[in-house]
């Protein structure tokens, strides 16, 4: 245990960590950006740069297609590691000319923080280019820490500057955000489960006042501290830690999973797929220690 613990808990990030982080990364980034690219194909309602360039040349006939080759492309490069400071940039550009059309249809899922990552990135190589003194292995994985927990602390200073710290009592609003978030699906597939589960959730809300009133101030008070993290390695680790909770909380409170904001947090700061790597490789070195004929490492 302690074995595990001290690869764990620890402030130094290896390869194999970050090897981890960029393929999961990288591939729900293509995911999205292949959701976007074939889910529309006009700018009705144009933000952003789709308001200073023609966003629908991206999304039909040659042009579309070289886009995604260029995805394509950036992804490899981004998972070898070549070029990684004008592929992250590459990146970054592609990623927000794309969460732009999705908000210029009226979508809103969060998105931009794969962005900001990505640029995030960006930064730490191109920090590295400059100064081989500084530890990229460390500088690309908590400058991606950084954008995410300022984008915790943001929103909850938006929440404050809006509502006040009277916001944690105003659960029953709540509500209006449930009934439209389920009423959206119910209107989307007929599914009239839907309509049972809004009107479940709303009358819990309403019959436990207190319970929801802990959990949004919980989750204000984790939210406006998230800079707390960025300390190193390990803050990163038990604050990702207490986010799972909050959001844990939210979802079975309230069926809400932003997972736009959750996946990025869930990646860096804990990085479960590496945890459970090295849970995984200390058992089979005890038990190949134990047993012999399970240590495949050995030739005959």
């Amino acid at each position: 245990m302690r074995e595990i613990l001290n690869k764990i808990y620890t402030n130094k990030y290896t390869n194999l960590e970050w090897n981890f982080i960029k393929i999961i990364f990288i591939t729900l980034w293509i995911i999205l950006a292949s959701m976007v690219l074939n889910s529309y194909q006009t700018i009705p309602m144009p933000q952003g740069i789709c308001k200073l360039i023609p966003c629908e040349l991206f999304l039909d006939g040659y042009t579309k297609y070289a886009l995604i080759l260029v995805i394509i492309i950036a992804s490899l490069f981004y998972i070898l590691e070549i070029k990684q400071i004008y592929t992250c940039l590459v990146i970054f550009i592609i990623s927000t000319l794309l969460f732009t059309i999705e908000e210029s249809n009226g979508i809103l899922n969060r998105n931009s923080l794969f962005t900001f990552v990505f640029f995030a990135q960006f930064l730490a190589y191109l920090l590295y280019h400059y100064d081989s003194k500084s530890n990229i292995k460390k500088n690309r994985i908590q400058f991606s820490v950084q954008v995410i927990a300022a984008g915790y602390t943001l929103s909850a200073l938006s929440k404050l500057f809006h509502s006040g710290i009277f916001w944690i009592h105003d659960g029953k609003r709540i509500t209006l955000q449930i009934l439209k978030s389920f009423y959206t699906v119910y209107v989307t597939d007929g599914d009239t489960k839907w309509v049972s589960k809004a009107e479940n959730m709303v009358a819990f809300i309403e019959n436990h006042p207190l319970i929801v009133s802990f959990l949004l101030g919980t989750s204000l008070f984790l939210e406006l501290f998230a800079l707390l993290s960025i300390k190193n390695k390990k803050s990163a680790l038990v604050y990702g830690l207490l986010l799972i909770l909050m959001h844990l909380g939210i979802y079975i409170v309230m069926d809400i999973a932003i997972v736009s904001i959750l996946i990025p947090m869930l990646l860096f700061m804990v990085n479960p797929l590496y945890i459970i790597w090295v849970i995984l490789k200390s058992f089979y070195k005890k038990l190949a220690m134990c047993y012999p004929k399970f240590n495949f490492s050995k030739t005959n």
